[in-house]
């Protein structure tokens, strides 16, 4: 049985499951989306959803790189923001 929060979710899945998948949004994004769309749940309740339908992924393999001295070699890191699309204008 399902709680009367997660009952609130049920009409957003298809666009959970878009954000999580396709998008590959962060939870707390999807949360704050929900919420500016006029979803008010928690943060755990939007949780236990997806670890309930098993949408949850994969953690990344980490790889440990050799230490250097300061200045030795040069980084940079890289990060993707997820594109989400305007509902009105599309």
């Amino acid at each position: 049985m399902e709680t009367p929060r997660q009952d609130a979710l049920e009409p957003w899945t298809d666009y959970i499951h878009q954000w999580l998948t396709g998008d590959r949004l962060q939870m707390t994004r999807i949360h704050e989306l929900l919420a500016v769309r006029g979803c008010s749940v928690s943060y755990p309740s939007l949780r236990r959803l997806v670890v309930k339908r098993n949408w949850r992924r994969t953690a990344r393999t980490t790889v440990r790189m050799e230490g250097t001295l300061p200045g030795q070699v040069a980084e940079a890191d890289f990060g993707r923001l997820g594109m989400i699309a305007d509902p009105e204008t599309g």
